[in-house]
């Protein structure tokens, strides 16, 4: 039988997540697999959006301190703006990812700990 997690432990824990996310956690069986898996996923999230966003960001603001608000420095906003409003709404922001992060460790050294005490 696999190994489960104290319910009230893993509320506290995913406190830091919105409360949809936080439901849905409790629902779930957890395992160190599914839970090694959304780590290693949030993580490429976070690195995706820094390799998109840093770049964004220096071109806009070069096209902003050179050009001044023209349509090519409009279109690279729109374009920016276009790709952060998606993200956000299908996989969630980069500090929505850095939590997801934390508490998924976290329940992965409380799972592992539980594991090695029982």
């Amino acid at each position: 039988m696999p190994k489960t997690l104290n319910p009230e432990k893993v509320a506290e824990i995913a406190a830091l997540l919105p409360k949809r996310e936080r439901s849905d956690l409790a629902q779930k069986d957890l395992s160190k697999e599914w839970l090694t898996s959304q780590i290693e996923l949030c993580q490429k999230r976070m690195k995706r959006d820094l390799w998109v966003g840093l770049p964004w960001f220096l071109i806009y603001s070069y096209l902003l301190f050179t050009e001044g608000v023209k349509a090519v420095t409009m279109g690279v906003f729109a374009i920016g703006m276009v790709y952060f409003v998606y993200t956000i709404f299908t996989t969630g922001s980069y500090g929505l990812n850095k939590n997801r992060v934390k508490v998924y460790k976290m329940l992965l050294e409380e799972f592992n700990g539980n594991v090695e005490r029982s």
